[in-house]
């Protein structure tokens, strides 16, 4: 089995719900009516975001000082750990199978319990940022959310896209390297992003298993999907603090995120699944994004403290990579999880919830291209309902 989904939240209730995380993860930056100001013009998914007319550059300028002085205090004290080249583990045989031995720590990396799909260069290298465009209330709901918690959590740490200069002003523009990202900030962002998208794999699973119990009926392999997905995110995290040794205060602030989040995702899906998994959906999006932007980092050399560094053993056994894998194939490999967690979670909001099957657990015989666990029959924004076969098991 593959990487696949998470899941989102609810309308009526879950709005208070997840008004308390996004002011949970805003608090301490700036005041929420700013926050809703700024994101009235938010940036397409698929563009750099432009200035427009005469935009005031002192309020952009203030902004970044803020970004800056709140990303010290968030990536304070974090350390790069990780191994450089010459430090690499190597491959043994254990009882016949291939391992990584720590010999330092005596840390035994074995088979996974949910092996990861085969994955190409070609496939990686093919992922782009794509954006789905809301279609109804609750998608509307669900990527304003999505938005509003992505606002307060770049002011926390510090990151911003670059913009282009706009005509007129090229002398106060304020300079690409203000929205510089250090390795540090990366790792920082990466440790905190990773610890809170396991959250809505194993959350939905767990309820959806519950139902099962409870109503004495198949669940038409979800949970199984479910759990893939937040197996997969965890190991992200896994691997990211094998690279950077978090400081007290991202742990501070992972315990209180992870506190408020699952809480409130918890009652969200209980309510609305469906808007929870479009919500994860434009989560993804924003992730693809994230490690879109990193990955250019490190193409335009911006990150050399990180392009030598040996990958975790504990990935190289998860994606069966080279023992000679760079930071920018763990990087590839990553953001090509995010992509596939994107397409899921798109395709199951689209399905109803308690009786169509799980279609990426069975791909039913059909001349039409159907979803897959793989990159084959990929679809960014998520397969339609209409467009999978025999969706619903009374049908043929």
């Amino acid at each position: 089995m593959m990487l696949d989904m998470l899941a989102t939240k609810p309308l009526g209730a879950g709005v208070l719900c997840f008004k308390g995380a996004t002011a949970a993860a805003a608090a301490g930056s700036v005041s929420l009516t700013r926050g809703l100001s700024r994101l009235s013009s938010w940036p397409s998914l698929d563009s750099q975001p432009q200035f427009k007319g005469s935009t005031s550059l002192p309020s952009l300028e203030s902004e970044t000082q803020l970004r800056r002085n709140h990303s010290m205090v968030f990536t304070r004290g974090l350390k790069i750990i990780a191994k450089h080249g010459h430090q690499a583990s190597e491959m043994k045989k254990i009882k016949g199978i291939d391992v990584f031995v720590d010999e330092t720590t005596d840390t035994i990396y074995t088979k996974n319990t949910f092996p990861h799909e085969e994955l190409t260069m070609q496939e990686m290298g093919s992922i782009t940022v794509t954006h789905r465009v809301p279609r109804t209330l609750r998608d509307r709901y669900a990527l304003w959310l999505v938005r509003m918690l992505r606002f307060g959590f770049d002011i926390c740490t510090g990151y911003r896209h670059p913009k282009p200069k706009h005509a007129g002003a090229e002398s106060s523009v304020i300079k690409q390297e203000d929205y510089k990202m250090t390795p540090e900030k990366w790792i920082s962002r990466f440790i905190f992003l990773e610890s809170i998208a396991g959250v809505p794999g194993m959350v939905g699973a767990f309820i959806r298993h519950l139902h099962s119990l409870r109503l004495l009926r198949r669940d038409k392999a979800w949970i199984e999907t479910l759990c893939d997905e937040a197996y997969n995110e965890r190991m992200h995290l896994l691997t990211f603090i094998e690279i950077g040794k978090p400081s007290f205060i991202t742990r501070a602030f992972l315990y209180a995120a992870q506190g408020v989040f699952v809480n409130m995702f918890f009652l969200s899906y209980l309510i609305t699944p469906k808007t929870c998994h479009r919500f994860v959906g434009y989560l993804e999006e924003e992730a693809v994004m994230t490690y879109s932007q990193c990955l250019k980092d490190i193409d335009e050399g911006l990150l050399d403290d990180l392009k030598d560094i040996q990958v975790p053993d504990i990935a190289l056994a998860y994606w069966n990579m080279e023992p000679s894998a760079t930071f920018k194939d763990l990087i590839l490999y990553i953001r090509a999880d995010e992509s596939k967690h994107r397409e899921v979670n798109h395709t199951l909001a689209n399905l109803k919830q308690k009786q169509d099957r799980n279609p990426y657990a069975f791909v039913a015989d059909d001349s039409k291209p159907q979803p897959s666990n793989g990159f084959e029959n990929y679809k960014p924004r998520g397969w339609e309902r209409e467009e999978i076969a025999k969706i619903n098991e009374k049908e043929g």
